[in-house]
């Protein structure tokens, strides 16, 4: 049958009569879904022995088969027998075929499949282009083509080579059918392909110390396909290897950062870290050296002030010692009666003693100190570990009257002196306004 997506055709009927010649001819149409034929147009005209005539013909139902057949009629009256079946046919296909491309979405391997699947009802489909952009390219190129001998379905597999290397290669499929009718590009890709050769990367991070339960941060990366999962692999104190601690798996990421919370369970100690990723093709990355190292330290620090005399001036020092075995002493600090004094921060110190300045008012004074270790770890609050009366009230003396005159050259004074604080220490004796002893 003829293929046709013209909506207006020319029918060629071929007559003949020796005697007397045609005179009349009809055309007899059997539509799409019609039982029997039934007559669509007649031409009548003067007798003639052979000839054609043409009729020109919409089709009226749409798309499918229309079958044709004509009956002549001569000067005589002789009327051709109806035929038994269709002396031709045309089929009418006005609707474009359609194609689509399927494939894996992420592969390791090149070449790789693609699946272009296609149909057409009507005339059937006549070839099927497979169209690409790869990697960097401004728009879509032809890449193969198939030649489906007019069958209504099927599928048909390309093998492509991703030439390019790594990255993402778009796909759409368009069918030509038997009619001429191609099928409409379509705006977007119909399967896109990852090619990824390449294993991801991913490293841990976390605190140099810690005091509890902490966090390793891992960031990673794929440029290809992504990263899918990520195993975290820790050796503990007293462990001879390192072994898997927890995994997370997550939708393919070209790049990120996971968390990881830690609960160290072997106690104080080193921890020591790293990770693997695998990404969405399935390639897993090498198994790397340690990438961290967390020392885990649940003891506090300690402190100790060295011991003050009963009284002190308003201006005085303090030596505060500090320890902790494992982490070190980052900072201490200086309480008054238990109200923060002061603060002093260093690097990391496993034992030593900070000096404190230390100015106040009169009246008794506790002192404390409280360190903070590496690992965050703060000491309780002590009992006061030095104490001190501040004496800011000057002492007092009198000499004891004398009489107006004295007959001789050594006297014996007398003095008085008090002091409510700290008490007298010394008394001077000034004659004249020069001190005497």
């Amino acid at each position: 049958a003829v293929r046709e997506r013209s909506a207006r055709w020319i029918v060629t009927a071929a007559y003949s009569d020796a005697p007397s010649g045609v005179t009349k001819v009809e055309l007899f149409v059997k539509r799409p879904g019609d039982a029997v034929f039934a007559l669509g147009a007649t031409q009548a005209f003067a007798a003639s022995l052979s000839g054609t005539r043409s009729f020109t013909y919409t089709p009226a139902l749409g798309d499918g088969t229309y079958a044709f057949s004509t009956v002549a009629t001569d000067a005589a009256g002789n009327v051709q027998a109806t035929p038994g079946a269709a002396q031709a046919s045309t089929v009418y296909d006005a609707t474009a075929p359609t194609a689509a491309a399927g494939a894996a979405t992420h592969t390791a391997t090149s070449p790789f499949a693609i699946t272009a699947t296609f149909s057409d009802a009507t005339s059937g489909v006549a070839s099927v282009a497979l169209w690409v952009k790869r990697p960097g390219d401004a728009g879509y190129a032809q890449t193969a083509s198939y030649a489906a001998a007019g069958v209504p379905s099927g599928s048909m597999v390309f093998t492509y080579a991703a030439a390019l290397g790594e990255g993402t290669y778009a796909f759409y499929a368009l069918a030509t059918d038997d009619a001429g009718n191609a099928q409409a590009t379509p705006d977007t890709a119909q399967a896109s392909v990852v090619y990824d050769v390449s294993p991801p990367t991913a490293s841990a991070s976390s605190p140099a110390y810690a005091g509890g339960p902490f966090t390793v941060s891992v960031p990673y990366g794929d440029a290809a396909s992504g990263a899918t999962s990520i195993g975290l692999y820790v050796q503990r104190p007293g462990d001879a290897a390192f072994g898997l601690a927890a995994t997370q798996t997550f939708a393919a990421s070209l790049a990120g950062t996971s968390s990881f919370t830690y609960t160290p369970a072997l106690g104080e100690g080193a921890y020591g870290f790293y990770t693997v990723a695998t990404d969405a093709v399935g390639h897993v990355q090498a198994t790397p050296a340690q990438q961290s190292l967390t020392f885990y330290d649940a003891t506090a620090p300690s402190t100790a002030i060295t011991a003050l005399p009963a009284y002190e001036p308003a201006t005085f020092t303090l030596s505060v010692a500090y320890s902790d075995a494992a982490s070190g002493v980052t900072s201490v600090t200086l309480y008054d009666n238990g109200v923060s004094y002061a603060t002093q921060t260093f690097a990391a110190s496993t034992g030593g003693t900070r000096t404190f300045g230390y100015t106040g008012a009169g009246g008794a004074h506790a002192f404390t100190a409280r360190a903070t270790d590496a690992a965050g770890n703060i000491q309780a609050v002590p009992a006061t570990q030095a104490s001190t009366t501040i004496d800011t009230t000057a002492p007092s003396a009198g000499v004891t009257g004398l009489p107006a005159y004295e007959t001789t050259s050594t006297l014996a004074l007398s003095v008085g002196y008090s002091d409510g604080g700290s008490g007298v220490t010394s008394v001077t004796l000034y004659a004249d306004g020069a001190a005497y002893s």
